[in-house]
C-alpha cells in the first residue's frame, strides 16, 4: 500500500525550505553565516538537520511547534521595498524583520546539523579516495605524507571547496601522531585528551607503526589515512553532538550498551522487528522513545511518549519529506512505519538474512512523567 500524504497531521516537505532558500540566496544572513560556498548542501536535502532538531526540541515538549513555527516562518510577507510595490508601515516592518530574524535562527541550526552531517560523510570519501605520488629516494615518511596531503588539497574541486579546511587539518594531526609516537608520557594538549583522539593512536600504534615503533611505516600510510579520515570526521559529527548536549539533550546509550554499534559512522543497525519491540517496551513502561531512523539516505524521527494529560501514549513520526504524524494509535503509528520501509525500492540496507535494516544515529534520553 503506498504512502498516504493524509497519513500526517501536519504536511511538511523540506524541498519547499530548499526552495525558500534558493530564492533568498542574496540575503545578507545567508552569504555571511551560512556562505555561498557551503551553500550547495542543502540542495541535496535537510533531513538529518530537520530530524536533529525535531529530536533536540523534544526536550522542551515543543517539537511540534518547532514544525508548526518553521511552516508560518515561510509566509513572511515580501520585503518592505517590494510589498506591492508600497513601502510598508511600521508594524507591518517590525513583524517582517521579527518573522526574518526567527526563521534565521531556526535555519542556522538545522543547516548546522545538516552541513556536520553532509562534511562526516564527505571527508571520508575524499580522504578515502586520496591518490599517492612516488615516495622520493631518501624522503622521509613525515615529508612524504605531508606532500600525499597537500597534493590531493589541490585537487579538491569548487563543489568541495568546503572540505578544505578539514583536508588542512590531517597536517596538524600527522604532528599530533609524531609527537603521541615519539613521547606518549606527554599528555598535554587537549587534543590528546580526548577520548576519539586516544582511540584513532592506539589504531594507529597498532596497526600502522613501522618495526621500530617511532614512525607510520610505508605500507602503512594509506591505512594511517584511512583512520585519519574516521577520527576527522567523527570529529565534526561530534560539534552536533556537543552543542546538542549544551541546549540539555543527552544521549543514549553509551557504545557499550548498543548490540550492533558501528564506532566509526555512529550508527545502531536493528530490524523492523526490533523496533517494534522497543516501541512495545517503551509503551509498556511508559518510557520515552526518541530517535532517528534512517535509510541509506533519509533520516525520519519517532517519539513514543506517555502523554501529560490523559493515561495514554503518544506516538509522533515526523518525516522531512511528508511531514509530521501525530497520534494515540499505536496501530496507525506502526503501520505507518511498516508501509515506509517495506515500500518497493525504498533504499534501507539489508542484513545477512535479507531483512530491511533501520539506522539509527542518535538516540536521546528524555524524562517525562
Amino acid at each position: 500500500m503506498p504512502i498516504k500524504t493524509n497519513d500526517y497531521s501536519i504536511k511538511f516537505n523540506q524541498y519547499d525550505l530548499i526552495k525558500h532558500i534558493q530564492k533568498n540566496t542574496h540575503d545578507e544572513f545567508i552569504k555571511k553565516i551560512i556562505g555561498i560556498d557551503n551553500i550547495r548542501y542543502i540542495y541535496g536535502g535537510l533531513c538529518y538537520g530537520l530530524t536533529d532538531r525535531f529530536l533536540v526540541n523534544a526536550y522542551k515538549n515543543k517539537e511540534i511547534a518547532f514544525i508548526q513555527q518553521l511552516i508560518a516562518s515561510f509566509n513572511v510577507p515580501p520585503s518592505p521595498s517590494t510589498h506591492h510595490g508600497l513601502s510598508m508601515n511600521q508594524r507591518e516592518q517590525h513583524l517582517y524583520y521579527k518573522n526574518k530574524a526567527y526563521f534565521n535562527e531556526l535555519f542556522h541550526d538545522i543547516f548546522k546539523a545538516q552541513f556536520n552531517q553532509n562534511i562526516f560523510a564527505d571527508l571520508q570519501n575524499t580522504i578515502h579516495q586520496f591518490t599517492y605520488p612516488p615516495i622520493n629516494k631518501k624522503e622521509e615518511i613525515f615529508d612524504y605524507m605531508n606532500r600525499v596531503i597537500d597534493k590531493n588539497i589541490r585537487k579538491i574541486g569548487i563543489s568541495k571547496k568546503a572540505l578544505k579546511p578539514y583536508i588542512h587539518q590531517l597536517k596538524a594531526l600527522l604532528s599530533q601522531v609524531n609527537k603521541a609516537i615519539r613521547t606518549p608520557s606527554i599528555q598535554s594538549s587537549t587534543i590528546e585528551n580526548n577520548t576519539n583522539f586516544q582511540t584513532f593512536i592506539e589504531r594507529v600504534k597498532y596497526s600502522c607503526l613501522n618495526p621500530q615503533k617511532n614512525g607510520i611505516s610505508n605500507n602503512k600510510i594509506k591505512l594511517f589515512f584511512y583512520y585519519s579520515a574516521k577520527y576527522l570526521a567523527k570529529e565534526v559529527l561530534n560539534k552536533t553532538i556537543i552543542y546538542n548536549e549544551i541546549t540539555g539533550a543527552s544521549y543514549s546509550p553509551k557504545h557499550q550498551d548498543i548490540k550492533d554499534y558501528n564506532i566509526d559512522n555512529h550508527k545502531e543497525t536493528i530490524t523492523l522487528k526490533e523496533l517494534k519491540s522497543r516501541i512495545d517496551k517503551a509503551t509498556n513502561e511508559r518510557k520515552v522513545l526518541a530517535c532517528d531512523l534512517c535509510n541509506k539516505d533519509h533520516a525520519m524521527a519517532i517519539i513514543v511518549q506517555p502523554l501529560p494529560y490523559n493515561n495514554k501514549i503518544g506516538f509522533e513520526l515526523f518525516d522531512p519529506n511528508k511531514g509530521l504524524l501525530v497520534t494515540n494509535k499505536k496501530r496507525n503509528f506502526i503501520e505507518l512505519i511498516n508501509r515506509i520501509v517495506n515500500k518497493k525500492n525504498s533504499n534501507f540496507i539489508k542484513n545477512n538474512n535479507g531483512e530491511k535494516c533501520i539506522e539509527i544515529t542518535r538516540r536521546f534520553i528524555i524524562n517525562k512523567s
